[in-house]
């Protein structure tokens, strides 16, 4: 087993979490995620001109530079990165501009994420159009957002991955930046819980989040104290604490995984930056009992832990409070024509993220699948060639499958979508699967993939494994990364991160 295994990135959880003020969900879990590169310090720089063509409406003649608030983003005790964000008022709304840099490590490997928007608002602080742009080492996505009646028109993505997508709004539409501010010009900024609409670049959907207000606070942050009005922020099992002053302007927020981020200056903001620790080894789960030192040889686990809303199926089922997953087995031919798929069809459709539609993944599925009819062959192959072609690296955000063709390089994430994405273009019907697996005595988030071939069985492109080891056990699966699967993510988040005691009771190897 190579040494460049690769372990869920939390970081797709920290960008999620940063977008929606530190609970705008996944993902940039799984996701969303991540694009024209700047320089450290361009937080001042005005908008490119592809950018300003988005905002022609926006009078800028008099060179207004509008409010600025400045942020210190920290992790535990250290300062990860800052934010920027500038509120500038014309004759129908306000124009917002925001600018975050995060600086951090997963697997020992270290990068910068820039995290770049604008949105133009009514005079309430409803969003008309927006407009952001991530970016994360090789890895770029941008995505514009404009408001027709009560439709959101949204697009991911540029040239031949372009995706537009229309979606009904139930109510007004709201960043972490405009929801206080609204609140108060719309006089509910002492309701006891009240909900913003916000729009979730992971899933390309519209959700709500539950703000409730847990009353007034005195902060003190340096050398200034301020009258703050205390809120609790909740999508789904995500929640922060967030403290703004009197006219809706974030004084301080704190989360998990010990994020917070307080009030500063533009000088103090970006000064004596640190990397955050390894996100992944953070989160690993050492778990009690025996101890397993080839984990790759495992055929069969019995674990002892509370998890909650465990998937079961054919390899993993629970018997009292023992979780037994058993590595299965796999036909050696299988044809589509074989079984009636009924019911599979979502997982043989193209999704956001899975782009099976896309011509360069269509191309490269007929490559591999050739004429050969036996879809076991077809899916060994995949794997092989995920496993073979792509560069073992760290992707600090959410990418997708033609990311991670194009780069020719990922991690679990990256391998796991692009094998889903060939499969599905070969007639295989294939889900992702986000779980934990072993790797030197330890668990690891991780992320592969299932695949239909008479019975769903486990493949994991970033190991070379067909079947899965046995210390593969799954959290969550998804036919795709977009809708109610992306609010999953966030759900596993909320439940699973920090929370999993483990005990191993027995094991066979092969």
């Amino acid at each position: 087993m190579e040494s460049t295994k690769c372990k869920v990135s939390h970081i797709d959880y920290i960008l999620v979490f940063l977008r929606s003020r530190l609970v705008y969900v996944i993902l940039i879990a799984l996701l969303i995620s991540w694009l024209q590169l700047f320089n450290l310090y361009l937080t001042r720089s005005s908008p490119s001109s592809e950018a300003k063509s988005s905002w022609v409406f926006v009078d800028d003649k008099k060179g207004e530079k509008g409010e600025e608030l400045w942020f210190e983003i920290y992790m535990d005790d250290k300062k990860i990165g800052y934010k920027q964000e500038q509120v500038t008022l014309f004759e129908s709304g306000y124009l917002i501009k925001e600018h975050i840099f995060l600086r951090l490590k997963a697997l020992s490997s270290e990068q910068d994420i820039v995290l770049k928007s604008r949105y133009v608002t009514d005079k309430l602080f409803v969003i008309k159009t927006f407009w952001f742009n991530i970016i994360s080492g090789v890895v770029q996505i941008k995505a514009t957002g404009t408001v027709e009646g009560n439709e959101l028109i949204f697009t991911l993505g540029e040239g031949t991955s372009k995706r537009t997508k229309k979606i009904t709004l139930a109510s007004p539409l709201h960043a972490e930046v405009t929801g206080f501010r609204h609140l108060i010009e719309h006089g509910g900024i002492k309701k006891d819980e009240t909900e913003l609409m916000f729009f979730n670049p992971l899933g390309l959907t519209t959700d709500v989040m539950k703000v409730r207000f847990e009353g007034k606070e005195f902060v003190k942050i340096k050398d200034k104290t301020f009258d703050s009005l205390k809120y609790r922020l909740e999508y789904g099992s995500l929640s922060s604490v967030v403290w703004v002053d009197l006219t809706g302007k974030i004084i301080k927020e704190e989360g998990m995984m010990g994020l917070r981020m307080v009030r500063s200056d533009a000088e103090q903001a970006i000064k004596d930056l640190v990397t955050s620790e390894d996100l992944v080894f953070k989160n690993a789960i050492e778990p009690k009992g025996k101890k397993i030192s080839q984990p790759e040889r495992i055929t069969s686990l019995k674990i002892k832990g509370e998890i909650k809303d465990l998937p079961f199926d054919n390899r993993q089922k629970k018997v009292d409070k023992v979780i037994i997953i058993t590595q299965e087995s796999y036909p050696n031919y299988f044809k589509g024509e074989d079984y009636v798929l009924s019911g599979l069809d979502k997982y043989l459709i193209p999704e956001n993220g899975i782009e099976s539609d896309h011509p360069k993944i269509i191309e490269l599925a007929r490559k591999i699948k050739g004429k050969d009819e036996n879809l076991v062959n077809v899916a060994r192959r995949a794997v092989n060639y995920v496993y073979s072609k792509l560069e073992k690296r760290p992707i600090l955000g959410v990418v997708g499958a033609l990311d991670t063709l194009m780069a020719m390089a990922g991690d679990c994430k990256g391998h796991a979508t692009l094998l889903t994405a060939i499969l599905r273009a070969c007639g295989i019907p294939s889900k992702l699967v986000v779980g934990i697996t072993m790797q030197e005595g330890v668990f690891y988030y991780h992320a592969w993939t299932e695949a239909f071939l008479g019975e769903w069985v486990s493949m994991d492109a970033t190991l070379n494994q067909f079947p899965c080891d046995a210390t593969h056990i799954k959290l969550l699966e998804l036919s795709s990364l977009t809708g109610q699967e992306a609010i999953q993510i966030s759900k596993l988040v909320g439940d699973y991160l920090g929370n999993l005691n483990l005990e191993i009771l027995d094991f066979t190897y092969d």
